[in-house]
């Protein structure tokens, strides 16, 4: 019996050596960063909020090193650039990820839907020596919900007209960022005058409305000149807004009326009617 045994434990020797020599190279691997370490293979982005309500509003961007099982390499603390489409940066670009995350502030200035893409721009520096792959980038995007409050006033009208015929031009409002607002403008009126003495037909005063941006009107010119804007407002009180210089161009001559008529005509002559603006 006991020989028996003794062959028995022999022969289950090479077994557990194996067993060992395993899981010691398994631990060499993962010490020197072999291929037993995992890698980051893709950037995550999270923001919050990812609605910002008012144009100027901040939001965090929270870019993490993802596993290919999609766990956080802590082990990740390579350079992250963020770009962004309707918005800046505000604090450090690009920043080194610190346990695998790198966070950023942004501000969101453009109305509608914008985006922030994450961009690794270095392998893990930690063992760069062996790991040569850089994340994957990710986009993810941002939404600004409304205008922040009117900030400007803006003219557009026609660079040329023919006097005394109508044409129109609009009036419109932005925030400090260049997007449409009439936040801010209940209770507040436009004045219309002409740069000159001469005749115009203009607009009478007009009220505003609070949350409309743009407004169009109809104006009539005898002569070349310019429309000044004077903008009474309660919410905000800018100076006045002078339009574009206008080329006005004579009115094409009637045609000559024939036989009697162009005789019972005489020499009568017809002037321009009169406006005040």
């Amino acid at each position: 019996m006991l020989g028996l045994r003794g062959r028995e434990k022999r022969r289950n020797r090479p077994i557990i050596m194996l067993m060992v020599a395993a899981l010691s190279l398994g631990a060499s691997m993962i010490a020197f960063g072999g291929t037993a370490t995992a890698v980051a293979t893709q950037l995550h982005v999270d923001v919050n909020p990812a609605t910002v309500t008012t144009a100027g509003g901040s939001t965090t961007v929270t870019v993490a090193a993802h596993n290919p099982d999609g766990t956080t390499d802590t082990q990740f603390d390579g350079s992250v650039q963020l770009a962004v489409v309707g918005g800046t940066v505000t604090t450090t670009n690009p920043a080194t990820a610190v346990l695998g995350v790198a966070t950023f502030t942004v501000q969101m200035t453009a109305v509608g839907t914008g985006s922030v893409t994450a961009t690794a721009l270095t392998a893990d520096g930690a063992d760069a020596d062996t790991n040569t792959t850089i994340p994957a980038p990710e986009t993810r995007s941002v939404t600004v919900s409304g205008a922040a409050s009117v900030n400007d006033i803006n003219c557009s009208t026609p660079a040329s007209a023919t006097a005394g015929v109508p044409f129109n031009f609009t009036i419109s409002f932005v925030d400090s960022f260049g997007n449409p607002s009439g936040v801010g403008l209940g209770g507040d009126t436009l004045d219309f005058l002409f740069s000159t003495d001469g005749p115009a037909s203009l607009p009478g005063t007009t009220n505003l409305t609070a949350g409309t941006a743009s407004y169009t009107f109809s104006a009539t010119l005898f002569e070349s000149g310019q429309i000044l804007v004077y903008w009474n407002g309660v919410a905000k009180n800018f100076p006045d807004l002078v339009c574009t210089g206008i080329v006005v161009a004579a009115a094409a001559a009637a045609p000559a009326a024939s036989g009697g008529a162009s005789a019972a005509a005489g020499g009568a002559s017809s002037a321009l009617p009169s406006f005040t603006g």
